[in-house]
């Protein structure tokens, strides 16, 4: 049978998303020329458009174009991360995401905006959408403005900041509009709001996208109503109509590229004849784990060339206040309603902490993940759970975030159980440590410690940072500590024992455990002892046993806590695999 967290993941990621529509005979078919030579043009697309329009589908679309290229992974952020969450309901996007993008042989930069009139996901929040009064015109403030939760308000307001600082950054926008429906004040909203946002060095698109119903292409042409020219007839699900967006793009001005942030660089992209070597491309892409186990021993011993650190737990904890706080800028939106943070956010920890011997860190913010018995009745949250499961087994060091006020709960539990079972690196951070008062504090550290070593024993001894988001400022030092628990739980990650050491560890083991003595001892307690024992892999670490009798599940569990206890894996799930039950003839 299969383990418990798997079990656990595997339910909550289980897709029930409806099939595809049929491509409808009118759209156009003709796809982007085959790549031969890759040219960077150094633009920044973002992606603006009402709800609903297709935004994430199109940046999933143009990011996949380059997922599986051979990419420089100390500079560009990895491509593992790049995909938004899509459903049929409006508003589910809410953080700005950066991704490398190509069409074609065109390399580009493409930023995942928010709608700026954002739907919740469920009926039970339909209080809180914002709503146009009739009589006055639509704009981009005023959608904001009636909302009639404040909680909800500031999320909103959040987005469009959001959305107004990419438009910024960008010198290209591609304003995206539903050719399968009418035109809506919100369309002409944005336009009138695009339009004052050009500039020289900022170009504009018109994209009719969902050109894959019937009578889409003809109610396309009601976009020209914009003022923006020639529309651009694609579908970004069926992965139509990019020949045209591939031929616009390709007459824009290169000149003067707009300074990009270290998140949203463009990925450098090697033609065939160009590729690397396919042991070093297995090492610059070594956060893949079924990478390491393919390829050699000597390989498995390189350094990382990038940390990716995932920020996981259950929803309102403080995970993306903690991001904010660490890169030292509004990367995800915050707010005191749970289940703000929908997507997987990625972005670079350019701390001054970082030695030259270090990896760059990127740090991965994820969507918070309830009990499977609430998240069943909802698909949407179901996707965000699936992201957030996906981040963690993508990852090399996993930040569990808990709430002080509420210790380690059994969801806790069942989140780093699946972190055992991916076998990563783990730091526990209890957040909100200012609502605990110093009388309490021994007291609840303590209690902490007993559940975290008697609750996860394959995490025991897990290094425990406590910290305040609310009081980050008046600690500085809180970062530093973070950063060295990260760090010192990729040491032990990635350690090798020598295997004189092990043997001359599991001899003494045997003597302590077989009383008596000799064979004498193992035949009277029928425990089995291992002769030989070596470490196969590193990241997680693995030893595998050799011996002329096979040993029980109590052998190799003492075997494995000793082991963890004797050479400092405290935190790092291990592996020990016992002989077959077998003797050998």
């Amino acid at each position: 049978m299969r383990p418990r967290a798997f079990r656990f993941a595997r339910r909550l990621t289980h897709s029930t998303a409806p099939r595809r529509a049929p491509v409808s005979a009118d759209a156009s078919a003709r796809s982007a020329p085959a790549p031969s030579v890759y040219s960077d043009t150094h633009l920044t697309a973002a992606l603006v458009g009402r709800p609903n329009v297709g935004k994430s589908t199109l940046f999933n679309r143009l990011a996949a174009a380059v997922r599986g290229r051979q990419t420089d992974s100390r500079s560009t952020p990895p491509l593992t991360f790049v995909r938004s969450v899509v459903h049929p309901l409006p508003g589910v996007t809410r953080d700005s995401r950066h991704a490398a993008a190509a069409i074609s042989d065109l390399l580009l930069t493409v930023v995942d905006t928010p709608g700026l009139e954002d739907a919740v996901h469920n009926a039970s929040d339909q209080s809180h959408r914002p709503s146009l009064v009739e009589d006055e015109p639509a704009s981009l403030v005023n959608a904001v403005a009636h909302c009639s939760d404040l909680a909800y308000r500031r999320v909103y307001a959040s987005m469009r900041d959001a959305t107004i600082r990419a438009v910024a950054h960008a010198n290209l926008v591609l304003f995206i509009v539903d050719a399968s429906t009418p035109l809506t004040a919100l369309d002409h909203a944005h336009a009138k709001w695009l339009r004052s946002c050009l500039t020289p060095k900022k170009s504009l698109i018109l994209v009719a996208n969902k050109c894959d119903v019937a009578q889409s292409e003809h109610r396309a042409i009601d976009a020209y109503a914009l003022g923006f020219g020639d529309p651009v007839l694609i579908s970004a699900e069926q992965g139509l109509g990019f020949a045209d967006l591939y031929e616009r793009i390709r007459v824009l001005p290169r000149s003067l590229p707009v300074p990009q942030p270290a998140e949203a660089t463009t990925t450098q992209v090697h033609s065939q004849s160009e590729r690397l070597h396919p042991e070093e491309a297995a090492i610059r892409e070594s956060f893949d784990e079924q990478l390491v186990i393919t390829t050699s021993a000597r390989l498995r011993e390189q350094p990382l060339a990038q940390l990716i650190t995932s920020i996981v737990g259950r929803p309102n904890v403080g995970k993306s206040t903690l991001l904010n706080r660490l890169v030292g800028e509004e990367r995800s939106i915050v707010g005191a309603a749970a289940g703000i943070t929908r997507d997987a956010v990625l972005c670079h920890w350019d701390t001054p902490l970082r030695r030259s011997d270090h990896p760059p860190v990127w740090l991965v913010d994820t969507p918070g993940v309830r009990a499977e018995a609430k998240v069943s009745a909802d698909q949407l949250e179901r996707l965000t759970v699936r992201a957030s499961l996906q981040a963690l087994r993508n990852s090399h060091v996993v930040v569990v975030v808990i709430d002080a006020t509420e210790s380690l709960t059994r969801q806790d539990v069942k989140l780093m159980d699946v972190v055992v079972t991916e076998g990563r690196a783990a730091v526990l951070v209890v957040n909100k440590m200012d609502k605990i008062g110093p009388p309490d504090l021994d007291q609840w550290r303590a209690e902490l410690r007993y559940s975290v070593d008697h609750k996860l024993e394959q995490l025991k001894g897990i290094e425990v940072v406590e910290m305040s988001a609310k009081d980050w400022h008046q600690d500085p030092s809180q970062a530093q500590r973070l950063y060295a628990a990260v760090q010192r739980a990729r040491g032990r990650w990635e350690k090798r024992i020598p295997t004189s050491a092990l043997n001359r560890f599991v001899k003494g083991f045997n003597e302590r455990m077989a009383v008596g003595g000799g064979t004498q001892g193992e035949r009277r307690n029928r425990i089995g002892i291992t002769k030989f024992i070596t470490q196969k892999k590193i990241r997680p670490p693995m030893f595998r046993l050799d011996g002329s009798s096979a040993v029980s599940m109590n052998y190799l569990r003492a075997l494995t806590n000793a082991i963890r206890h004797e050479f400092g894996y405290e935190g790092v799930p291990i592996r020990v695999k016992r002989p077959s039950r077998r003797r050998r003839r």
